[in-house]
């Protein structure tokens, strides 16, 4: 058993005709595959070297549960049941439902509309409260607005560029409440002044959101 931070997690050793060693996360265990010669405490030292990852790695996956799962989808924060057809492609959103039509019918192309549509979604979103935010920054002498690029971003939720005044947002967001993207948006705006994460940044971001920090944890 592994104990990292509040977490726990069982630990898979499987030893191959291999050279090298394998880590991997799945469902709250970790899997290791080694060469048939390492012993168990070069195996352990190993493991222990990769606690940052491994709790990352799980975090990450908590997130992804909380976007499609099986028969169902999360959209602005409510789970909802997917109905996926064939025919042209379209996402309808009704009380208990999420009515999603592609060529196909199939899962892969009909997650591939979804996100067409999420990124009109959180694009709207911006462009309605972007301004509480843009107000905030000309204070710090900010006084221009960014150009806004929706993507699928795996290993982040957004990202700034200073030189190109440019803002990247995950399409992810629009699974979770909007309070998520207004926290990401508002996180992204500020790098323009404090491109940091310094104890100013984040008292400046805590100041003008103060559940900041219990916003990102649902993230995760």
């Amino acid at each position: 058993m592994l104990e990292i931070k509040d977490k726990k997690y069982d630990v898979i050793i499987e030893r191959k005709r291999i050279r090298n060693i394998y880590l991997r996360v799945e469902d709250g265990t970790v899997k290791v595959t080694c060469p048939k010669y390492v012993s168990d405490i070069e195996i352990y030292k190993f493991i222990d070297s990769k606690r940052k990852w491994i709790y990352n790695c799980s975090n990450r996956q908590r997130g992804e549960s909380k976007l499609l799962i099986g028969d169902s989808i999360y959209y602005k924060g409510r789970k909802y049941k997917l109905v996926i057809l064939k025919g042209i492609n379209n996402v309808k959103v009704d009380d208990d439902a999420i009515y999603i039509r592609c060529k196909t019918g199939e899962l892969k192309e009909a997650t591939k509309v979804f996100y067409e549509y999420g990124k009109k979604i959180i694009l709207e979103y911006v462009n309605n409260n972007q301004d509480k935010y843009l107000k905030v920054l000309e204070d710090y002498g900010y006084n221009q607005k960014p150009i806004y690029n929706v993507k699928y971003l795996k290993s982040m939720w957004g990202c700034c560029y200073n030189q190109r005044n440019t803002v990247n947002l995950s399409v992810r967001l629009v699974h979770f409440d909007p309070i998520c993207l207004d926290a990401i948006l508002w996180h992204e705006l500020l790098h323009f002044v404090i491109p940091n994460h310094s104890k100013r940044y984040h008292n400046v971001i805590n100041s003008h959101m103060s559940n900041y920090n219990e916003i990102i944890k649902t993230l995760f």
